[in-house]
């Protein structure tokens, strides 16, 4: 059974699994869990067997690039932005009439 990966969502990896965002749903039915529900790192997780032709030219490629859907990033940092009047320019931040 295929792993999950870090940084991946449960639609990244039955994306590139089943060769469509609507896998999801079938992989979330075969391993009795929500659409929305967090994946854990590392967990082996079941497909359904695929046999239309698109999907599988999807498939392969991900298999043959060795590439992977990675959409998720939790807790990323943010440049805090300062604010008052010693911070603001001039017709940037505020207009003077």
């Amino acid at each position: 059974m295929p792993l999950i990966k870090k940084h991946q969502t449960l639609l990244d990896f039955a994306t590139q699994r089943t060769g469509k965002a609507e896998g999801l749903f079938d992989v979330a039915v075969l391993n009795g869990l929500s659409i929305t529900e967090e994946p854990v790192p590392g967990a082996a997780l079941k497909v359904p067997e695929i046999t239309e032709g698109k999907q599988l030219q999807v498939i392969n490629f991900f298999i043959e690039s060795g590439l992977d859907i990675m959409s998720f990033v939790k807790n990323v940092a943010t440049e805090e932005v300062l604010s008052g009047v010693d911070y603001w320019a001039i017709e940037e931040d505020f207009i003077v009439q």
